[in-house]
């Protein structure tokens, strides 16, 4: 076992068969209702999910999966650690679980192609530029990139890096804004912040209006950035007279 498969798994120790947002949040996240938040953040961007197939990268214990199911979407969820996709499949027969690894995607998910892509807390554990780019690779035509990612200009999630040393890297807008503009047929990029609220007795995070990726600006950096990229849709075909 090399030392991403002995970090992942010991992440997932003892949590597998346990739904609940609490021991789903994702690495760098500090509670349940700052996960349960994220998750909403997410689906909200993901437009009309009705018959859409979607895929949930880095699924985890898959409760934005479920999500995205309970909706309508037909859901692929795909996670590093087989073990816990073999729970998943045990608990949750109705959504498509399989075991991948971005960083090496198989053949079989390379030649999918998907209306929806989500990609929650994941970018900072890969290769952003490589892993967007494949993930851009999996959209249909018309389709959308969901990501929701640390803000590397956050002295929070500097403080995580720290901690987690080796294995999490926040992301900048500016980063982002220049890995958009080297992936083709894109229509829309867009990006929004997450921030942390003084009073937090409803909802943790304020989340900014949306602004252009490429010209993204913030009175003080965000906690979370959260971007979609909307992929051009095939122009009909114009009839010959």
């Amino acid at each position: 076992m090399n030392d991403r498969d002995s970090f992942w798994h010991a992440y997932f120790s003892g949590l597998h068969g346990r739904h609940d947002l609490e021991s789903a949040k994702r690495v760098g996240m500090s509670n349940d209702r700052v996960t349960a938040q994220e998750y909403a953040l997410v689906i909200e961007s993901c437009g009309v999910l009705a018959e859409k197939r979607a895929l949930d990268v880095g699924c985890g214990l898959g409760p934005l999966a479920r999500g995205l199911h309970a909706l309508g979407a037909h859901v692929h969820g795909i996670d590093y650690v087989d073990t816990t996709i073999e729970a998943l499949r045990q608990s949750d027969p109705t959504i498509e679980w399989s075991q991948e690894d971005i960083s090496q995607p198989t053949a079989v998910l390379l030649n999918r192609r998907y209306d929806i892509v989500c990609a929650c807390e994941v970018l900072q554990h890969v290769d952003p530029n490589e892993t967007l780019r494949m993930l851009w690779g999996l959209l249909a035509p018309g389709g959308r990139l969901v990501g929701f990612v640390p803000n590397a200009a956050c002295p929070i999630v500097q403080r995580v890096e720290k901690h987690y040393s080796g294995t999490y890297r926040g992301i900048s807008s500016p980063t982002l804004a220049n890995l958009a503009m080297q992936l083709p047929d894109v229509a829309v990029a867009v990006i929004r912040g997450a921030s942390f609220q003084p009073e937090q007795t409803v909802v943790p995070y304020a989340a900014s209006s949306w602004q252009r990726l490429e010209a993204a600006e913030w009175s003080a950096p965000p906690n979370r950035l959260q971007f979609v990229l909307v992929r051009q849709a095939i122009a009909p075909a114009v009839p010959s007279l």
